[in-house]
């Protein structure tokens, strides 16, 4: 719940009016497969943005780690209505952004062509073809990026950020390796892509020049026959929280700067059932 909480403040704040005493109203809805529908309609530009979030539990890629990645970089190569080629260039047509991530898609074009955006990206994003070639293509461009990082003290500093905060066995843990890229199969992003792109884990935020009643007729027109499903809770294995003040250090010769990250664990604790260790349902 933290990530969509943090995608509604940042859509509310960029709906504020000029004037800061004024607040835009949110408006929400509830499609009848469950996607949350939440709506703030300002006119301060003739722009539309449109952000998916998928409020789904953490689970370990283990030897395919970062498999969800590479589904999200897969998934504009081509759906069931349009070619790799066609999706650019209708979205140069419309004078609009696409973004995908493996929790949902952040989506922005003019006020009158929003609803045919909302048209190609309801195919993309609910009938992607996960070709295979289309994941060649994107483990290609993955293991050159890979290698292309081994020298950046950022990327550095990020992986044994993150392996000594949570460690190995916990998904916030995983790094993904040139072995674990080669692991990734299409059956494994088809897979992932049935299980947890589900309606009823799916909050839409709607920011821009759209009144609500409208917002809510594209998004039940593009997404409401999107069927929803069950999606799996596994339990993952608390993180050690350490102890004292620690030190990791990574030399690396030749490096044309450094970099430093400090980091301090702690413990929160919530009673929302869904970051209590419940699936999806």
């Amino acid at each position: 719940m933290a990530s969509v909480a943090a995608s509604i403040m940042a859509t509310t704040a960029f709906a504020q009016s000029s004037d800061a005493s004024v607040q835009p109203a949110l408006t929400a809805f509830t499609l009848a497969n469950g996607m949350q529908l939440l709506v703030v309609e300002t006119h301060d530009s003739a722009w539309v943005h449109w952000e998916m979030v998928l409020d789904t539990p953490p689970f370990l890629e283990a030897t395919r780690a970062g498999m969800q990645q590479v589904a999200a970089a897969t998934m504009p190569k081509g759906s069931e209505g349009y070619t790799q080629s066609e999706i650019e260039q209708r979205l140069a047509d419309l004078n609009a952004q696409l973004e995908l991530s493996p929790h949902g898609f952040k989506a922005v074009a003019p006020s009158d062509a929003s609803g045919d955006l909302m048209r190609l990206v309801s195919d993309v994003v609910l009938r992607p073809s996960m070709s295979q070639e289309g994941l060649d293509d994107v483990k290609e461009v993955m293991h050159r990026s890979l290698d292309e990082k081994k020298t950046s003290t950022s990327t550095a500093v990020a992986k044994v950020g993150a392996r000594t905060s949570f460690g190995p066995l916990h998904p916030y843990g995983e790094i993904m390796t040139h072995e674990s890229l080669d692991a990734i199969t299409r059956k494994d992003l088809v897979t992932f892509h049935a299980t947890y792109f589900r309606p009823n884990a799916a909050y839409l935020l709607v920011v821009g020049d759209i009144a609500p009643d409208v917002a809510y007729a594209r998004a039940n027109a593009q997404f409401g026959q999107w069927m929803r499903g069950s999606i799996p809770y596994t339990r993952i294995m608390p993180s050690k929280v350490l102890s004292g003040c620690q030190v990791r250090f990574v030399p690396m010769e030749g490096a044309a700067q450094s970099s430093v990250a400090m980091v301090h664990a702690c413990l929160l604790y919530t009673s929302d059932a869904a970051d209590e260790g419940l699936g999806v349902d």
